[in-house]
């Protein structure tokens, strides 16, 4: 069973009023992620931080659990925290989703395309290999992929900083039924920093619109950022640009 968590923690103190209670369509922002995070999920919880007396008052929580994040102060983890702390040693939760609370426009598809997943076994991460936290710079070889993000940089072997502790990709079926966008271009420690299952360093979902990995891309966008750059390139950034351009073109033709 999934269960959706809405983070709405946050003081919003540039707007001078809570951000959650912005209206769009006539609603608050927090309402409308509610309205539709209660239409998908059996279990949901909405996190409250600063303000959670007067949001409260103004916003239908419908059966979502109000969850109160005393900490809020510290930052997103903290309300991240707190949600896991409610569902820790609930059974039939097997998967948490997360959601903000001002980005109400969620499409419906996109939430489907997350739940309703044909896999009965989900990919994990786990600890690395080592035992340790890796830092390194590394080189990954973009694959043929659907994934809007490195859509034409098909082919290219390019450097980039790797940092975690948990980088471990595991998948439990064939490789031939996940889409891999990117390879570490060795398969062998310390190249590939974690043991990646299928030496992969990135994972996107078949229709590329949602793309994970454990290489820091924004740690890699200057020649100066990279431990090593041909010196014969005169770039003023790094062709890891062109990921953030895609990114950035998909979203301004939506």
């Amino acid at each position: 069973m999934n269960a959706a968590v809405i983070l709405a923690a946050g003081d919003s103190s540039r707007m001078g009023f809570p951000k959650q209670l912005a209206e769009v369509k006539e609603k608050s922002l927090l309402q409308l992620i509610i309205d539709k995070v209660n239409n998908k999920f059996e279990y949901s919880s909405v996190v409250l931080g600063s303000e959670n007396e007067v949001i409260s008052e103004k916003v239908d929580f419908k059966n979502s659990n109000i969850l109160i994040n005393e900490n809020w102060s510290e930052g997103i983890t903290s309300s991240i925290r707190t949600s896991l702390f409610f569902y820790q040693g609930q059974k039939e939760i097997d998967n948490v989703i997360f959601f903000l609370a001002d980005q109400p426009e969620v499409e419906s598809e996109v939430i489907d395309s997350l739940i309703n997943n044909d896999h009965d076994l989900k990919p994990k991460m786990e600890y690395n290999d080592s035992g340790k936290f890796e830092c390194i710079f590394t080189s990954v070889k973009i694959q043929d992929s659907p994934s809007i993000m490195m859509k034409g940089m098909e082919g290219s072997n390019l450097g980039v900083w790797a940092a975690h502790g948990e980088g471990k990709f595991i998948f439990p079926y064939d490789e031939s039924k996940y889409t891999i966008p990117a390879k570490y271009s060795y398969n062998e420690y310390p190249a590939n920093p974690n043991g990646s299952n299928y030496n992969a360093a990135m994972l996107t979902s078949n229709d590329g619109k949602h793309l994970v990995m454990m290489p820091h891309l924004e740690r890699s966008i200057y020649p100066h950022n990279w431990a090593y750059y041909p010196e014969n390139r005169k770039d003023e950034v790094s062709p890891w640009v062109i990921a953030f351009n895609n990114a950035y073109d998909w979203l301004k033709n939506k």
